[in-house]
């Protein structure tokens, strides 16, 4: 009886570390796949454009989010850019101002506005002299 007990015992437990470790791995390579799938699109399947930057928000832990709105075939779309660190006086420098957009060119609510020489690194395009002018407003 109480050989049984314990065998139950050892069933449930490693029941319970299967579950944890497929939440686990879910959470893990959801995002990652995500990530990657959109590096894809932007480097085989998208399309420049240039987008305007209509405001801003605060972001999340203390960076910028910047509100962005660009057209493709006569219909306008909107988007954010997140995660952008600027110094705080930089936040009004870039409202109005133009930007590459790179977007995926089979749906172009997919995309992405490139700021930083990073933006444009992970899209392996190089960054245009004419941005040059934003280098002293990142972090």
């Amino acid at each position: 009886m109480l050989h049984l007990k314990i065998k139950r015992m050892i069933i449930r437990n490693k029941l319970t570390i299967l579950v944890w470790v497929g939440f686990l791995l879910l959470f893990l390579v959801c995002p990652l796949y995500t990530l990657l799938r959109i590096k894809y699109i932007f480097r085989h399947n998208s399309s420049l454009t240039t987008g305007l930057i209509t405001g801003t928000e605060n972001g999340y832990r203390g960076g910028l989010k910047f509100n962005y709105k660009f057209r493709v075939e006569g219909v306008t779309y909107h988007g954010e850019a997140a995660g952008i660190y600027l110094f705080s006086n930089a936040r009004q420098d870039f409202v109005g101002r133009n930007f590459p957009v790179i977007y995926d060119r089979s749906n172009p609510t997919t995309s992405m506005m490139l700021i930083s020489p990073h933006d444009f690194k992970y899209c392996d395009i190089a960054y245009p002299d004419s941005l040059n002018w934003v280098l002293p407003y990142i972090k």
